[in-house]
């Protein structure tokens, strides 16, 4: 008798997720990346530091690899987690004034990766990232927009 195992994905999307994590993880953060703030005079390839997190939103786009970070918390102001500045009324109120990033993975033909970035990447809110890629700041919308070539998660 032969037993199927059934899981959450099938095989070609682990397979589709594996190809995808060999090519936009970076195995180190890259040197000295920017603040948001920073980037957004910046044109071409950057590398940006920021927090998964916008201030009352999902920074999530449900189904696809493609997330919000806001400005990273300021190491200086001395929190020892990101819920620990999250609940600091300084910081709660340089978060809501913070520039934010929009960032949206794509594949080879320039079409959005349709996978969950919190599947893809194993991200979740409050985690801070390095996002390396071509930048743009669009002044109509005050969003500077990463499309990323790599990604790196602190852990």
């Amino acid at each position: 008798s032969t037993i199927v195992g059934i899981s959450g994905c099938t095989s070609s999307e682990s397979s589709e997720i594996t190809t995808l994590r060999q090519k936009f993880v970076l195995s180190a953060e890259p040197e000295k990346p920017l603040s948001i703030e920073q980037a957004r005079t910046e044109k071409g390839e950057v590398a940006i530091i920021g927090q998964v997190d916008l201030i009352d939103v999902d920074p999530f786009v449900e189904g696809k690899a493609a997330f919000a970070i806001s400005e990273a918390p300021d190491p200086e102001h001395g929190h020892k987690s990101a819920s620990e500045a999250s609940n600091c009324p300084f910081c709660r109120r340089k978060a809501l004034k913070a520039p934010t990033a929009s960032v949206e993975f794509r594949d080879e033909q320039g079409n959005p990766v349709n996978i969950d970035s919190r599947k893809l990447f194993d991200l979740k809110k409050g985690q801070i990232v390095v996002v390396k890629g071509e930048g743009n700041f669009d002044e109509k919308l005050n969003i500077f927009t990463v499309k990323p070539t790599g990604l790196y998660v602190r852990r």
